[in-house]
């Protein structure tokens, strides 16, 4: 008689820790190879702060390394932990839970991002405005569109133009964009034209708007696209002459 594996730790993952992908199913076999347990797990995300979002038949919840489900599946949509709260959302509107899955700031927003630098940006009535920790609205929606914090700096839209705020929601980088991004190292890319360049936190163009497409700053270089293919530069816009790949 074949003898079979031990049963899974939980109904979601493999017995070795490894996540069902949709894309790569694998469950426990018995010796001539036929499954026993059918997996269902459909997506999983990366670890953040401990925890990692898995879905199952279009419901979404937490597991943490150990494998064991912390948060049952129990969300439409739902995002990874930053700054120990997670957004999810629950009969159509955002809201974001702690790590137990309790509502601390109750599912009522249209969208929402993750929380940075003690703010979260949320839509609610067509705008996007920014809440604190406690789901109080710090910064009222008033903008077209608002990216999370970085640095002490938010993107927003205002109308097709683009700038950032302060902290108190003070427009301190006037809106003069058609994109921007988050802030990292001193620089944020922006794009002028169909190019894009980088700025420092006073809205001075540090490297001019030259490139096909750009990334952020780490570690002091940024991969740029160029009409020659992909190079890295400097923070003072010097391009490396040998290809990146």
């Amino acid at each position: 008689m074949a003898s079979r594996q031990k049963p899974l730790l939980n109904p979601y993952f493999s017995d070795e820790g490894v996540p069902f992908e949709k894309w790569n199913w694998r469950g426990n076999l018995d010796e001539e190879g036929r499954l026993l347990i059918k997996p269902v797990v459909n997506n999983a995300l990366l670890f953040s702060e401990g925890l990692a979002v898995f879905e199952v038949n279009g419901k979404w919840g937490y597991l943490d390394r150990r494998r064991a489900v912390i948060i049952e599946p129990q969300f439409e949509k739902a995002s990874n932990f930053f700054e120990d709260l997670a957004r999810v959302k629950r009969d159509g509107k955002w809201g974001f839970i702690n790590r137990r899955g309790i509502f601390v700031i109750a599912p009522q927003f249209e969208a929402a991002r993750s929380f940075s630098e003690g703010f979260a940006c949320v839509k609610d009535g067509g705008k996007y405005g920014y809440v604190n920790h406690a789901g109080m609205m710090i910064i009222e929606p008033r903008f077209e569109e608002a990216w999370s914090f970085s640095e002490g700096l938010a993107g927003i839209r205002i109308g097709k133009q683009c700038g950032y705020i302060d902290r108190d929601g003070m427009i301190v980088i006037r809106p003069r964009f058609e994109m921007v991004s988050r802030f990292s190292e001193g620089l944020a890319r922006v794009k002028v034209g169909n190019k894009w360049g980088y700025i420092n936190t006073r809205g001075q163009n540090v490297i001019a708007p030259r490139f096909e497409w750009a990334l952020d700053f780490s570690d002091g270089s940024a991969y740029v696209w160029t009409e020659l293919g992909i190079r890295t530069i400097n923070n003072n816009g010097r391009v490396q002459t040998s290809p990146v790949i």
